[in-house]
């Protein structure tokens, strides 16, 4: 939040805290149960999906997964894991294709009976229940809260596996308010790039100090990745600059803008020689660690899809265990004379070519 911003709402908060005291009746809604209300919206997840998902169990009263159009298996692990859980928490399964990610969270927000909302990226996971990083304590702390409140939770950012992060940026990042206690009329805005849960000026927000989400930010296929990448800028440019392309027509422009190529499987190796070049940080788990109970299963149980290759030394390649498309590519003269560090020279910035070494 801007200092400005900050504060306008030293100034005016409490007024709208008055104006919300003498107005109670307006903002709330009786029929919602003591308890939390995550929504989950995925697309394509079906890995992250089963630790994700396991990770709210005994936080959550009920998570709502809607299904953004997958093409992968994620519906058939939702319907696993609601099968599996269904005597300790409510699941339920929307399936919601080709709408926005706000659009989605807002259908979840409609089916949820809890008085408290989660907005819980397919994506992140919750630290283990039991010790330092208890979310269970959390969960204590928010039921005596009754004051529109929200929370800030930071989140450790892996990167590209469970055992590297970003060169470029924070490993712990400053937290979003993902869990809110709701109001009326609560829905989610697009703006620029991505979406956020406009709150009013009443709201007391509180921030974690301890980080207990672990954010598997970069734990896709390079194929979602750099889909990723296209789609935020395509919401931006639709959002700020009144772009009229469709998302597949912008996404072809995109690639051929930052990549030099119109052939998607040469963008996606170039995109990956970048990938490498920034987010291959080793993680050290003595600063960031212990993981939480379902990753460190996974790492346990060799149920890893995603891992480096080294050689030197040096980070050269991620491999993908059950995508080879990218293995089985073959690179043209163009794609192994493609320069990865002029490109990235000319997208970022002096500090943060310094900060990765070119």
């Amino acid at each position: 939040m801007s200092s400005t911003k900050t504060f306008l709402k030293k100034i005016v908060k409490p007024f709208a805290s008055l104006n919300y005291f003498i107005s109670k009746k307006k903002y709330e809604y009786n029929e919602w149960k003591e308890g939390v209300s995550a929504v989950v919206v995925a697309r394509n997840e079906s890995y992250n999906l089963p630790i994700v998902l396991e990770s709210l169990v005994g936080f959550a009263d009920q998570i709502i997964c809607v299904d953004n159009g997958s093409s992968d298996d994620s519906v058939v692990k939702i319907k696993s894991f609601q099968k599996k859980y269904e005597a300790e928490i409510l699941v339920d399964l929307i399936e919601a294709p080709g709408k926005l990610l706000s659009e989605c969270t807002n259908i979840g927000l409609q089916h949820s009976k809890y008085n408290w909302h989660l907005r819980w990226d397919a994506d992140m996971v919750f630290r283990q229940r039991t010790g330092k990083y208890n979310s269970m304590l959390l969960k204590e702390k928010i039921m005596k809260i009754k004051w529109p409140t929200a929370i800030r939770l930071e989140r450790i950012n892996l990167s590209g596996d469970f055992h590297h992060v970003s060169k470029l940026f924070d490993v712990v990042d400053q937290g979003e308010p993902f869990l809110v206690k709701r109001i009326k009329n609560f829905q989610y805005q697009e703006a620029g790039r991505f979406f956020f849960l406009k709150m009013p000026f009443f709201y007391d927000v509180i921030k974690i100090p301890e980080p207990i989400v672990f954010h598997l930010n970069q734990l896709k296929t390079i194929d979602r990745l750099l889909r990723r990448n296209a789609f935020v800028n395509w919401r931006q440019s639709v959002n700020e600059k009144n772009c009229t392309d469709d998302f597949e027509t912008f996404r072809e422009k995109w690639e051929l803008k930052m990549f030099g190529t119109n052939n998607h499987e040469s963008a996606k190796y170039r995109f990956h020689k970048k990938f490498v070049l920034l987010y291959s940080e080793p993680l050290d788990m003595k600063l960031y660690g212990p993981y939480p109970e379902q990753i460190q299963k996974a790492i346990d149980t060799g149920n890893e899809r995603f891992s480096y290759i080294y050689e030197n030394g040096k980070p050269v390649a991620r491999l993908d265990k059950e995508d080879s498309s990218l293995e089985n590519y073959t690179p043209t003269k163009e794609d192994l004379t493609w320069d990865v560090i002029a490109h990235l020279k000319n997208i970022l910035s002096e500090k943060e070519q310094q900060k990765i070494g070119i």
